[in-house]
């Protein structure tokens, strides 16, 4: 995640990332085409999230993990099955969790 230096960066990042894979998913499951994310989406989004104090952060974290955990939950689980699907829930979202999980633990833990 190149750019991203600060940990409520990486926290932001991740949830910008829940909620443009709960997109990708939808569009995935209603058989429309996902919209290419740009090549600068990490870096455009730290930066305008820096603008955005701590609490704000943790908010939008816990707001879109908390949507997007609700979005899958409510999934068939042939849609859960399917390869697009499972791509991106696994390549994009639990790999970013476990990747960064310590520092999330941190951060989090920092209230």
């Amino acid at each position: 995640m190149g750019g991203i230096e600060r940990r409520g960066d990486l926290v932001g990042a991740i949830a910008t990332w829940d909620e443009e894979s709960v997109n990708r998913v939808r569009n995935f499951t209603s058989g429309r085409a996902p919209v290419p994310t740009p090549t600068n989406y990490n870096e455009r989004e730290v930066e305008r999230q820096r603008r955005l104090s701590a609490k704000a952060i943790k908010e939008l974290f816990e707001r879109n993990h908390t949507a997007a955990m609700r979005y899958l939950r409510s999934l068939p689980a042939e849609a859960l099955r399917r390869a697009d699907v499972e791509k991106q829930v696994m390549g994009c979202m639990a790999n970013h969790y476990q990747e960064h999980a310590e520092s999330l633990r941190n951060w989090v833990a920092k209230g």
